[in-house]
């Protein structure tokens, strides 16, 4: 009964009481909602680590909302790039800064840490790069989906501009994005500079984010210079959406529960990808290269 309900605690929106039916049906016994709850939550350190065999120093970084015993909660998640695999998540109560720097600090400290790939939280430079002694990069899908939305709400829905304003912004803007997508540095640096000598056919509202990149390009292209470096944070978003999608509103009775399911989770998911098994430190070797990021090429 304990491995049945841990099972579909950890790859179903089940609550309590559909565990309860569940556990009718297939037993003819009907355990008590508290009783289920022991049994899925196990002893587990405030921070849940997972054991790799080494880590590349290519990180990527994010949080996810949680509601524990109907109180908003916070999942912080570091993901290995090249091992393909989560490195540590906690459960907070506020993601404030301080939260992440010692998040961070804790679970990086005794690790190679080369480039970590966060979104636009203005706090993430900060920690990254003073805290960590690490490079900081901008997730594209996040920066180019934060200027696509104030195109379409500002621009395109906006009486201020015309019909051809609109067309000229939609094609500088389509520049702007291949920058991102240039397959070297120096091609990202000459489509770049192209779009500054047509900055001003953008909208105010966008050419804010073309500001950005100028002022620190490096930031945004680390992915340009070192195939290693991932450009989004797709893999993380991925390893939550197999874990707990968005869409689905789990909830959890208290952060032991919460932490068990995470561990689970981990160890599942690391196990799939072949991370810890015999061959690991072969695949390691193989995929894991040093990284090193220095100043402008």
């Amino acid at each position: 009964m304990t491995q049945l309900a841990d099972a579909v605690d950890a790859f179903a929106d089940a609550s309590l009481e559909a565990l309860q039916d569940i556990l009718t049906v297939h037993y003819d016994v009907r355990p008590a909602d508290q009783q289920i709850h022991n049994w899925l939550t196990q002893p587990t350190a405030e921070v849940v680590e997972n054991d790799l065999p080494v880590y590349s120093g290519v990180y990527t970084y994010d949080e996810q909302y949680l509601t524990i015993n109907g109180n908003r909660a916070y999942r912080l998640t570091v993901y290995d790039e090249l091992m393909r695999a989560p490195v540590a998540e906690a459960i907070v109560g506020e993601c404030t800064k301080e939260t992440v720097r010692t998040f961070l600090t804790t679970v990086l400290a005794e690790k190679p840490t080369a480039v970590i790939t966060t979104d636009g939280r203005s706090d993430y430079p900060e920690i990254v790069e003073d805290d960590l002694d690490a490079f900081h990069h901008r997730c594209r899908f996040h920066f180019i989906k934060n200027g696509e939305k104030k195109l379409r709400n500002r621009v395109f829905q906006s009486v201020r501009y015309s019909n051809t304003e609109k067309l000229r912004a939609v094609i500088v803007w389509s520049e702007f994005k291949s920058v991102f997508a240039a397959p070297s540095y120096e091609a990202g640096l000459r489509r770049f500079e192209a779009v500054l000598d047509k900055i001003e056919h953008l909208p105010s509202e966008l050419q804010t984010y073309v500001k950005q990149v100028m002022e620190n390009f490096d930031r945004f292209a680390v992915h340009l210079r070192h195939e290693a470096v991932p450009s989004t944070t797709n893999n993380l978003e991925r390893y939550y959406g197999h874990t707990k999608p968005t869409r689905i509103k789990r909830r959890f009775r208290s952060v032991q529960h919460a932490r068990a399911f995470l561990t689970r989770q981990m160890r599942v998911r690391t196990i799939k990808t072949g991370t810890d098994l015999a061959g690991a430190i072969t695949l390691a070797g193989a995929r894991v290269v040093p990284v090193t990021v220095t100043g402008p090429a």
